[in-house]
């Protein structure tokens, strides 16, 4: 019994031994499969990839020759040309905040040929705006692209727009990223046409430090200071003397330093338009009267200047600033504590357009400053256009009264009207033997203040329409003659002007009477109760 059980356990361990050979062999077997499927799987792979890549070069093939017969490949290459200006050009006026860069890049990138074609048209290239935040990568990166960007425009005149608000920089990088940035695009500044600069000025230094003459194109110079930090005393701004086609500045300050303005000498005598803005509020603000009015009465050559001080402290009513040229003057016109309104010290003989900005002022003082005007030249009586911006009228200021002081105006313009205009109508209806208000308009345009349920104009429009309307014509329920029509005419040509044009925005007609005033011969007019103005 004990040798077959000897036996057995000899034949199971010989067993366990040829089975344990025969998994190894098995083993080895799977290894051996898996080897040659990797093999054949990396050749496949392999066979796909070639494949693939000659399925997207023929693809790309394909689309290049596809791209050869379509229409905008048809295009002669000055039509794109234009079209990519127009595709970058701003649909408004141009500012730094416009995104020409994105643009441009876009067009750049589509194809080879769009690329060669954009670098080819100089025009898109000779306009760089750039303004924190919109496009602070741009700034605070690797500036040497702006004058790879100006190069391209290839000696065309070149237009600046950079706005840079230091709040938006690492206070101690500011000066060294802008000023980096303006070293390249100075390198082109015998070029530059149009210079816009806002916020900090320190960020424009190496612009202000300039010598006399480097800017010789330059034509339109804006200035919009919102500074921080407190412009250096010891720059005496020059760079823009010798700009011998310079015409045109703006001039604005909204930060609380009020220094900059000092520091800038401006060729005045050849300058033709001016605009100025203050709306600093500067605890110093008393010491700016003095340096505007000198500022204005340099300027003997203008003929357009448009004025917004937002300033408490007025000018000297002894002051007196003669612009012998000026014909359009626009002008905010705010209640002071102390002084006079720039208006009451102008001499301004030549003036033929007003455009009033009314905040907050009331007749007496409105009377007072056109006396003024009246005292120092007769332009006031001379008028030829006059525009009213009602941002603010007391209500116990009659309007009347106030256009009564420009008889000879033949142009109108009322907008964001607040005050009950009826009585203002009555006194525009002529009336044989009776005054009527504005005798000489030709033009006259109003502008309401667009409510929720767009009000009705008042009924005595179309009275005052049809009494000023040539030939004389009469309201549908009055009955005349045709001894009394002629004598009516009679005293149209002597005493009133025809009304040659009428515009009304913000305030609704009834439909007959929108039909009646449409069909006046020879009055032009211009309805939509859905517009402000």
């Amino acid at each position: 019994m004990a040798d077959h059980i000897e036996e057995s356990k000899e034949l199971k361990s010989n067993n366990s031994a040829k089975v344990q050979s025969r998994i190894s062999a098995a083993e080895r077997q799977v290894e051996g499969i898996e080897e040659q499927m990797e093999k054949l799987r990396s050749a496949y792979d392999a066979q796909i990839s070639e494949l693939r890549h000659r399925r997207d070069a023929k693809a790309l093939e394909i689309a290049s020759l596809k791209n050869l017969v379509s229409p905008v490949h048809q295009l002669p290459i000055e039509v794109l040309s234009k079209i990519f200006e127009l595709s970058c050009s701003p649909d408004a006026d141009i500012a730094p905040e416009h995104d020409i860069i994105r643009r441009t890049f876009v067009l750049s990138k589509i194809c080879v040929d769009w690329r060669k074609v954009a670098y080819d048209t100089p025009r898109i290239w000779a306009r760089l705006c750039l303004s924190v935040p919109q496009h602070l990568k741009a700034i605070t990166g690797d500036v040497v692209w702006v004058g790879e960007w100006l190069s391209r425009s290839r000696g065309l005149p070149i237009e600046l727009h950079l706005n840079f608000l230091s709040s938006y920089f690492r206070r101690q990088d500011t000066t060294h990223r802008t000023h980096r940035l303006l070293h390249y695009a100075l390198t082109h500044r015998h070029r530059i046409q149009i210079l816009n600069l806002s916020g900090n000025m320190t960020c424009f230094l190496p612009i202000f430090r300039l010598p006399p003459s480097s800017l010789p194109l330059l034509k339109k110079l804006s200035l919009h200071s919102a500074s921080e930090d407190p412009f250096p005393h010891d720059i005496d701004i020059q760079a823009f003397l010798g700009s011998l086609e310079l015409s045109q500045v703006e001039l604005s300050e909204s930060g609380p330093n009020t220094d900059f303005l000092e520091s800038l000498t401006l060729p005045t005598t050849q300058l033709v338009a001016l605009q100025v803005k203050d709306t600093s509020m500067a605890s110093s603000s008393f010491l700016k009267p003095p340096i505007y009015a000198d500022l204005f009465q340099q300027c003997q050559n203008l003929v357009n200047l448009k004025i917004d001080l937002q300033m408490s402290f007025g000018f000297e009513p002894t002051i007196s600033i003669s612009l012998p040229s000026l014909k359009f003057l626009d002008i905010v016109w705010r209640k002071l504590s102390q002084g006079v309104n720039l208006l009451y010290c102008l001499v301004v003989p030549s003036l033929q357009d007003l455009s009033l900005h009314w905040c907050g002022i009331s007749f007496p003082e409105f009377s007072r400053d056109i006396d003024g005007l009246r005292n120092h030249s007769e332009s006031a009586s001379r008028l030829t256009s006059l525009t009213i911006y009602m941002r603010w009228l007391y209500t116990n200021d009659d309007p009347i009264l106030i256009l009564a002081l420009f008889p000879r105006v033949t142009s109108v313009r009322i907008y964001r009207i607040g005050f009950n205009v009826s009585a203002f109508l009555r006194a525009m209806t002529y009336s044989r033997g009776h005054p009527v208000l504005l005798p000489k308009i030709l033009d006259l345009e109003l502008g309401f203040e667009t409510l929720t349920d767009r009000r009705y104009c008042p009924s005595e429009l179309v009275p005052m329409i049809l009494s000023r309307s040539w030939p004389a014509r009469s309201h549908p329920d009055t009955k005349r003659t045709s001894s009394q029509v002629m004598d009516l005419e009679d005293d149209v040509t002597n005493e009133v002007c025809r009304l040659q044009r009428f515009n009304l925005y913000g305030s609704r007609l009834n439909e007959p009477d929108e039909e009646l005033i449409a069909t006046i011969p020879g009055l032009t007019f211009e309805y939509d109760p859905n517009e402000s103005k």
